[in-house]
């Protein structure tokens, strides 16, 4: 069973997340997905970067899955993205869980950083993402041209450790903005909640 925290108010302590994660695992959990939220503070106090989290719980962990429950990745840049989570992967021996969404608050986590907050913009911008971190973790030369984002020439490596197509994919990326499958992108996919496609076999 996984469990997630969020990363405002009281949780706002990336030292308190790390030690909950090690308690989850000492516990039995499966996995430890960190909550993400905007970079606005002024509402809920204390926040901490999910990333610097999970990264920290990577290296104090062995067994539990990791992860951030979820990017919203349309206001993130797609090669920042793969990235972190190669090296998580990496990092963690293969325990990177990778899901990717819409992100919510249009006004709060957009258009206050000047970021277009239109849900279909947003959504054109996520198709797009996940094609270019899913081609930036392979070990081959990739090149992407869309509508939002360019790849001249990319190479990233280490490519995630993990093996394509696994039970929880390596990472497995996925979208869940107007309920429509998620596209395979070459990799294993859910709606990124305790299907059977994701639950521990």
């Amino acid at each position: 069973m996984p469990s997630d925290y969020r990363t405002v108010g009281a949780y706002g302590d990336p030292r308190l997340l790390v030690e909950l994660g090690s308690m989850a695992e000492q516990s039995g959990w499966d996995g430890v997905f960190i909550w993400t939220t905007s970079p606005t503070v002024s509402r809920v106090g204390l926040v901490a970067d999910p990333q610097v989290g999970v990264a920290a719980l990577a290296a104090i962990t062995k067994r539990v899955r990791l992860g951030v429950l979820m990017v919203a990745l349309p206001r993130r840049r797609p090669w920042k993205v793969a990235r972190e989570l190669a090296s998580l992967d990496v990092l963690s021996g293969g325990r990177a869980t990778f899901g990717a969404g819409l992100g919510s608050q249009a006004l709060q986590e957009y258009e206050a950083f000047g970021e277009q907050g239109d849900l279909k913009v947003r959504a054109e911008r996520l198709d797009e993402a996940l094609e270019v971190v899913v081609g930036l973790w392979s070990d081959a030369p990739f090149r992407y041209e869309g509508k939002y984002y360019t790849v001249a020439h990319g190479q990233f490596l280490p490519r995630p450790c993990s093996t394509p197509g696994s039970p929880y994919g390596s990472p497995a990326a996925g979208r869940h903005d107007d309920h429509s499958p998620a596209p395979r992108a070459g990799m294993a996919y859910s709606r990124l909640t305790l299907t059977s496609d994701t639950r521990r076999r």
